[in-house]
């Protein structure tokens, strides 16, 4: 179909994504009138923008930055304050992030969410001053200031809780009536959330929030379960409230994952040693089995997790993100390399809907193998 993988990227992104069609190609949805904007622009342009920045990465085409530009713009253009809305309901509070549109049956702004639609943003600003790219300069100020005022909208006394002079982390708004309201928040909630502090930190040549973020992730790796077998780590979904139990599936695991390894590569925090980061690229091996052709990804990340078939599990949209862990052990590449091919496959045959964690994926993967001299293009059958 197409000549490398980079153009298969452009295609999908512009003909297969829903939001990036015909005219309005690039442009994301900026003509689409959402309903729950929080989750949307986290879970959708959050993913999407993260994409274009290893696309960037690595192709170094200015063209994935440009494509970010009117996206950021119009995400934050529709901040709470901006559209005069409450964060929470009932409260009156209007704070500069995004609330979730009542998507769970009660108006709130989730930390994560504002950390996921945080982080692009501040791995555009990050690369930008990296390169001296100038042509971007006149952005910069005004998405360094709606991040800051963001994520620090979330830095209350209410939304943290230490648990000894080392450790901590990241709290649940308490208002609203949702269940989790003022209870510690799930890991891939939470480390998103200090991983985008981190990020801003670094940006803002500051430690404002380094203390949280540094207990954070050494409250996190308490949570770390050994598998000896596999020389391998485990963790719950919530390990707070779930404890030995309730193993994180393979795709919030991935934001877990990525949001610690942001931490560390992006913002230069030294979080985990490169032991704990074999351990975890340990994991990802774990989690795909390829035999005969046929691909099957486990449900969680547990050992014991069951297996299902590639084509039928309901997390194979985020595999790619696994494939960060080939930076410490390239043997990943190895089991991420083939699900990411069929992940492509599938969206070429109209058997996988594009989503942005579809396109982060693909996009990571893409980068990870430029950066390590492999080819992906080997492991493609378009």
């Amino acid at each position: 179909m197409k000549d490398s993988v980079q153009e298969v990227f452009d295609w999908i992104y512009k003909n297969k994504d829903p939001y990036h069609t015909g005219e309005s190609a690039g442009k994301w949805f900026a003509e689409v009138n959402t309903s729950y904007r929080g989750g949307d622009f986290a879970w959708g342009w959050g993913a999407v923008g993260v994409a274009l920045y290893y696309m960037f990465k690595a192709t170094g085409n200015l063209k994935y930055l440009d494509w970010m530009v009117p996206q950021i713009d119009w995400v934050i253009s529709h901040r709470d304050t901006d559209l005069d809305v409450e964060s929470y309901l009932g409260t009156r509070m209007k704070l500069p992030v995004w609330n979730d549109g009542g998507q769970y049956g009660s108006i709130h702004a989730y930390p994560v969410h504002t950390a996921v639609i945080c982080i692009p943003i501040l791995l555009f600003i990050k690369v930008v001053m990296t390169l001296g790219i100038r042509r971007y300069f006149d952005r910069l100020d005004n998405y360094l200031l709606v991040c800051r005022d963001a994520l620090e909208a979330h830095d209350t006394p209410d939304n943290w809780i230490d648990f000894s002079l080392i450790t901590g982390y990241p709290v649940e708004p308490n208002f609203g009536t949702f269940d989790e309201a003022g209870k510690v928040t799930m890991p891939n909630r939470g480390n998103a959330y200090l991983a985008a502090c981190a990020l801003l930190d670094k940006l803002c040549a500051a430690s404002k929030h380094q203390t949280k973020v540094i207990k954070g992730f050494n409250y996190f790796y308490t949570c770390f379960r050994l598998d000896e077998t596999s020389n391998s780590y485990y963790w719950s979904y919530w390990p707070y409230y779930y404890g030995e139990s309730g193993w994180e599936d393979i795709s919030h695991a991935s934001l877990t994952m990525m949001s610690f390894w942001l931490a560390h590569h992006e913002a230069c925090l030294s979080v985990y040693s490169s032991i704990d980061f074999q351990r975890v690229a340990n994991t990802a091996k774990r989690i795909v089995h390829v035999h005969c052709g046929q691909i099957m990804v486990n449900d969680n990340i547990s050992p014991s997790s069951t297996r299902k078939e590639f084509s039928s599990s309901s997390y194979r949209t985020s595999i790619g993100t696994w494939s960060l862990l080939a930076f410490y052990d390239p043997l990943v590449l190895i089991k991420i390399n083939p699900c990411v091919s069929e992940l492509i496959n599938m969206i070429v045959n109209n058997r996988q809907m594009v989503i942005g964690d579809v396109l982060k994926s693909i996009g990571i993967c893409i980068y990870v193998n430029k950066s390590l001299g492999q080819c992906l293009e080997h492991y493609l059958s378009l």
